[in-house]
């Protein structure tokens, strides 16, 4: 069976094999000390649990029995793509996601694929996800899904090349690209003379590119705002709301109050307390830990807490 490896051509590892576009980054490797590459992995994995950059593993359980949450998956070595593989994968994306929304815009009107016999109707009209009340509703420039999540693989051909396939299409609320921003944000954090040394296509205008794809699909507005990180959340917002739009915050109830909408919030009671513990007990419900601070560094919990974007409680001990 053939293997394939992003760096070495081949295997085992030998320096003479590695592959082109890696060669200035092995070099750069062979110089750094291991502790201080160990050290800043430990470093970006402190950041991570800090700012709650993790992810669910659904179905896992942890040693006492509940749901784990698992930090977002960060390499200190990169996979590094060169600019005309990109190019390739780049044309074949945008064709993948034109075709997906024309496969929802179909099953939604004329149904040809399933008047085909392309698809059997039964995977189609009885799924769960189909919503019926949308058929002939027309949406704006025939977008369904604004943001599409497509996960790459990479595997050996029958020639032990590298060829990249899809794994999955992620077209409902695909989080990813969340991930996608932070490895880079903290690949930058750490190792900036890499960024100085190789040509990096940017990934920092991707906000900018959301941004121009919900004003396309929603000129006049969106009609409903719901605020949960909180920070300038609703101040971004307020260029993409319609004039009359519901505005929601589970943070920000001055924001949320100031514009029309309302603070979303749960009044406290022992009853609902009791009936918590009692699920934390069972191991049924967990509670996530960010950071625990000495009671002298009381300061610098709440700075971390100012700064907005932290997944968890913040504890502060005797």
């Amino acid at each position: 069976m053939h293997k394939f490896d992003e760096m070495y051509a081949q295997l085992p590892f030998v320096d003479s094999a590695v592959r082109p576009h890696y060669r200035n980054y092995l070099d750069w490797l062979k110089r750094q000390d291991p502790q201080t590459m160990r050290d800043r992995r430990e470093e970006a994995e402190m950041i991570f649990r800090r700012v709650g950059i993790t992810f669910a593993v659904y179905g896992d359980k942890d040693e006492d029995g509940a749901g784990t949450e698992r930090l977002i998956p960060f390499d200190l070595i990169p996979r590094i793509i060169p600019a005309h593989e990109w190019t390739s994968m780049q044309k074949g994306l945008v064709q993948r996601v034109t075709a997906l929304n024309m496969f929802i815009h179909d099953i939604y009107h004329d149904q040809g694929i399933l008047k085909a016999g392309l698809i059997p109707s039964e995977q189609i009209l009885n799924n769960a996800q189909y919503r019926p009340e949308m058929r002939w509703v027309d949406v704006p420039h025939k977008v369904y899904s604004q943001i599409s999540g497509i996960d790459i693989v990479r595997a050996p051909d029958a020639q032990g090349n590298g060829e990249y396939y899809v794994l999955e299409d992620n077209l409902r609320v695909p989080s990813g690209v969340s991930y996608m921003l932070e490895d880079r944000k903290m690949m930058m954090r750490l190792f900036p003379e890499l960024f100085a040394q190789h040509r990096v296509a940017p990934v920092a205008h991707y906000p900018d590119l959301l941004l121009e794809t919900l004003r396309e699909v929603a000129p006049n507005g969106v009609n409903v705002v719901i605020d949960l990180v909180g920070a300038d959340a609703l101040d971004r917002s307020d260029s993409l709301t319609a004039e009359g739009a519901r505005v929601g915050s589970i943070t920000d109830g001055a924001g949320a109050l100031a514009r029309g909408g309302i603070y979303v919030f749960v009044r406290p009671s022992a009853e609902d307390l009791a009936v918590l513990a009692t699920l934390i007990d069972e191991g049924k419900l967990s509670v996530d830990l960010a950071e625990t601070f000495p009671f002298e560094q009381a300061a610098q919990a709440y700075q971390i807490l100012a700064e907005g974007h932290v997944r968890g409680k913040i504890v502060l001990t005797p």
